[in-house]
């Protein structure tokens, strides 16, 4: 078994997702010469450690998460809430709702790594948050900044998957969406033998980050329940054309994934926090898909 090693601390280029000061990652604890992830501890600045999954080669098809999960404490099936277009958008009372529904039906929940709100919540109810995003999209927290970014990583995610950049391939928002989705499956599978059925996943679109368009085609394709959630601009117009209101352009393959017959679209246009945390509930316990 591999010792676990002394922990580094790397410079950074401005703007990018280097490690700065005073947030430390230790080196990589896989055993393989050519893996296709690398293992990682990383530590938030004043705050807890997070298990680091750095995806070298994200393209590669038969890129699974078993042994990886597996490591990180993901044994039991486990129910899932994928949290698509989340960033902080001061809807804290309606995270706190999404947070009791996990805490009440011991889920994960899934979301880009950056903040959104959920994590106070999540920290004071030890839920487990899973961040998924590209290399080239986030800044990794420095210590007490005159001002904090959007897209840094934020304290609260117990466990981050990273999309390396690969032969000269930079990967964007909505590029993470099979990734994520293979996680999530994962997730709810499990990764040892059991008797156990597999848990149930919800996606929860928030839209705040519009580049989410990938998460909900993969939901549809998956059979899974989408719930769509009103206050963003990109939600409130994937509403419109749900409820044919008015005519709406989204892209093709969005279009084509929403309309179709096996798509289970749910809408939530009011951010009441018992109402998300009754109707996450009843998805993740009741419904057959």
């Amino acid at each position: 078994m591999m010792k676990k090693t002394d922990t580094l601390q790397d410079s950074v280029d401005e703007g990018r997702s280097s490690v700065p000061d005073k947030t430390f990652m230790t080196m990589p604890k896989n055993t393989d010469s050519n893996p296709p992830y690398t293992l990682h501890d990383l530590l938030f600045p004043a705050g807890k450690v997070a298990k680091l999954c750095k995806i070298v080669e994200p393209t590669n098809p038969g890129l699974r998460f078993r042994e990886a999960l597996n490591r990180f404490g993901f044994q039991q099936p486990t129910p899932v809430i994928l949290l698509a277009g989340a960033i902080d958008s001061n809807r804290s009372k309606f995270y706190a709702g999404i947070c009791r529904a996990a805490f009440r039906t011991d889920a994960v929940v899934i979301d880009s790594g950056v903040k959104s709100g959920i994590e106070q919540f999540a920290l004071r109810r030890k839920v487990k948050v899973v961040g998924v995003f590209p290399e080239s999209e986030v800044l990794l927290p420095k210590v007490n900044p005159v001002e904090r970014e959007w897209n840094e990583l934020s304290n609260g995610h117990t466990h981050l998957f990273m999309l390396c950049e690969t032969s000269g391939k930079e990967y964007r928002w909505n590029d993470e969406g099979e990734i994520k989705m293979k996680i999530a499956k994962q997730i709810a599978e499990g990764t040892v033998k059991t008797k156990a059925p597999k848990c149930k996943i919800v996606t929860l679109v928030m839209g705040d980050l519009e580049r989410c368009s990938n998460d909900i085609i993969q939901s549809i394709e998956n059979n899974l329940p989408v719930i769509l959630v009103g206050g963003s601009q990109f939600s409130d117009n994937i509403i419109k054309f749900v409820k044919k209101e008015e005519h709406v352009e989204l892209s093709p393959e969005l279009a084509e994934a929403m309309t179709k017959k096996t798509a289970h679209i749910y809408c939530l246009e009011d951010n009441n926090s018992e109402e998300i945390a009754s109707f996450l509930h009843f998805f993740l316990t009741v419904t057959p898909y």
